[in-house]
Protein backbone atom coordinates (compact mmCIF):
# COMPACT_ATOMS: atom_id res chain seq x y z
CA UNK A 1 0.00 0.00 0.00
CA UNK A 2 1.85 2.91 -1.46
CA UNK A 3 -1.16 5.65 -0.04
CA UNK A 4 -1.44 6.45 3.57
CA UNK A 5 -5.25 7.20 3.75
CA UNK A 6 -5.73 3.73 2.93
CA UNK A 7 -3.66 2.01 5.54
CA UNK A 8 -5.30 1.64 8.43
CA UNK A 9 -1.85 1.00 10.46
CA UNK A 10 -0.08 4.24 8.95
CA UNK A 11 -0.14 7.15 11.93
CA UNK A 12 -2.38 9.21 12.26
CA UNK A 13 -1.21 12.90 11.12
CA UNK A 14 -0.69 15.75 13.27
CA UNK A 15 -2.33 19.04 13.09
CA UNK A 16 0.90 20.85 12.15
CA UNK A 17 1.02 18.02 9.61
CA UNK A 18 -2.47 19.03 8.08
CA UNK A 19 -2.02 23.06 8.26
CA UNK A 20 1.34 22.16 6.11
CA UNK A 21 0.00 20.57 3.79
CA UNK A 22 -3.41 23.27 3.42
CA UNK A 23 -0.73 25.82 3.58
CA UNK A 24 1.53 24.65 0.61
CA UNK A 25 -1.60 23.78 -1.72
CA UNK A 26 -2.90 27.27 -0.99
CA UNK A 27 0.76 28.73 -2.17
CA UNK A 28 1.10 26.47 -5.03
CA UNK A 29 -2.33 27.03 -6.55
CA UNK A 30 -1.64 30.81 -5.87
CA UNK A 31 0.93 31.23 -7.62
CA UNK A 32 -0.09 29.04 -10.86
CA UNK A 33 -3.25 31.34 -11.25
CA UNK A 34 -0.39 34.22 -11.10
CA UNK A 35 1.72 32.09 -13.84
CA UNK A 36 -1.71 32.77 -16.07
CA UNK A 37 -0.92 36.51 -15.50
CA UNK A 38 2.77 35.84 -15.95
CA UNK A 39 2.48 34.52 -19.25
CA UNK A 40 -0.23 36.87 -20.57
CA UNK A 41 2.02 39.95 -19.56
CA UNK A 42 4.90 39.08 -21.31
CA UNK A 43 3.54 37.56 -24.55
CA UNK A 44 3.23 41.36 -25.36
CA UNK A 45 7.14 42.25 -25.79
CA UNK A 46 7.48 38.29 -26.75
CA UNK A 47 5.23 39.15 -29.89
CA UNK A 48 7.27 42.02 -30.48
CA UNK A 49 10.47 40.79 -30.28
CA UNK A 50 9.42 38.17 -32.86
CA UNK A 51 7.98 40.99 -35.04
CA UNK A 52 11.00 42.73 -34.96
CA UNK A 53 13.44 39.84 -35.53
CA UNK A 54 11.07 38.73 -38.48
CA UNK A 55 11.65 41.47 -40.01
CA UNK A 56 15.25 40.68 -40.51
CA UNK A 57 14.37 37.97 -42.53
CA UNK A 58 14.97 35.21 -39.98
CA UNK A 59 13.49 31.75 -40.77
CA UNK A 60 9.80 30.77 -38.93
CA UNK A 61 11.58 27.80 -37.84
CA UNK A 62 14.14 29.78 -35.79
CA UNK A 63 12.00 32.16 -34.70
CA UNK A 64 9.89 29.47 -33.21
CA UNK A 65 13.15 27.80 -31.79
CA UNK A 66 13.71 31.00 -29.90
CA UNK A 67 10.53 31.67 -28.70
CA UNK A 68 10.22 28.56 -27.49
CA UNK A 69 13.55 28.81 -25.31
CA UNK A 70 12.34 31.76 -24.35
CA UNK A 71 9.36 30.90 -23.11
CA UNK A 72 10.63 28.22 -21.03
CA UNK A 73 13.34 30.21 -19.77
CA UNK A 74 10.64 32.50 -18.12
CA UNK A 75 8.54 30.04 -16.93
CA UNK A 76 11.96 28.35 -15.42
CA UNK A 77 12.48 31.69 -13.81
CA UNK A 78 8.69 32.05 -12.89
CA UNK A 79 9.56 29.36 -10.32
CA UNK A 80 11.37 31.51 -7.79
CA UNK A 81 8.68 33.27 -6.92
CA UNK A 82 6.80 30.01 -5.50
CA UNK A 83 10.15 28.58 -4.10
CA UNK A 84 10.62 31.23 -2.61
CA UNK A 85 7.32 31.77 -0.36
CA UNK A 86 7.66 28.18 0.37
CA UNK A 87 10.92 28.59 1.95
CA UNK A 88 9.77 31.64 3.84
CA UNK A 89 6.77 29.94 5.10
CA UNK A 90 8.70 26.72 5.52
CA UNK A 91 11.92 27.70 7.39
CA UNK A 92 9.55 30.50 9.29
CA UNK A 93 6.67 28.49 10.20
CA UNK A 94 4.75 31.27 9.05
CA UNK A 95 1.00 30.93 7.21
CA UNK A 96 0.47 31.46 3.63
CA UNK A 97 2.45 34.95 2.74
CA UNK A 98 -0.12 37.20 0.13
CA UNK A 99 1.78 40.46 0.04
CA UNK A 100 5.33 39.05 -0.09
CA UNK A 101 3.73 36.54 -2.63
CA UNK A 102 2.57 40.25 -4.79
CA UNK A 103 5.78 41.98 -4.27
CA UNK A 104 8.01 38.87 -5.61
CA UNK A 105 5.38 38.71 -8.46
CA UNK A 106 5.74 42.33 -9.30
CA UNK A 107 9.44 41.99 -8.71
CA UNK A 108 9.64 39.33 -11.23
CA UNK A 109 7.32 40.60 -14.02
CA UNK A 110 9.92 43.78 -13.52
CA UNK A 111 12.79 41.54 -13.89
CA UNK A 112 11.59 39.84 -17.20
CA UNK A 113 10.41 43.03 -18.79
CA UNK A 114 13.73 44.45 -18.18
CA UNK A 115 15.39 41.30 -19.77
CA UNK A 116 13.32 41.64 -22.93
CA UNK A 117 14.21 45.28 -22.81
CA UNK A 118 17.71 44.47 -23.01
CA UNK A 119 16.70 41.87 -25.98
CA UNK A 120 14.59 44.49 -27.94
CA UNK A 121 16.81 47.09 -27.87
CA UNK A 122 20.11 45.81 -29.36
CA UNK A 123 17.38 44.93 -32.18
CA UNK A 124 16.22 48.31 -32.39
CA UNK A 125 19.52 50.60 -32.85
CA UNK A 126 20.83 47.66 -35.14
CA UNK A 127 17.46 48.89 -37.60
CA UNK A 128 18.15 53.10 -36.94
CA UNK A 129 21.84 52.53 -38.76
CA UNK A 130 21.95 54.15 -42.15
CA UNK A 131 22.47 51.42 -44.78
CA UNK A 132 26.50 51.57 -45.05
CA UNK A 133 27.91 51.05 -48.85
Amino acid sequence: MTNDDANPFAPPKTVAQQHALADTRVIVTSWERLRLWYNGILLVPGLLILIIVGIDGETYIGMAAGAIFVAVGANLAYLLGPLAELYYCGALSRPPAPRLRLVLFILGIAFSLVVFAAMILPALFVFSLPDQP
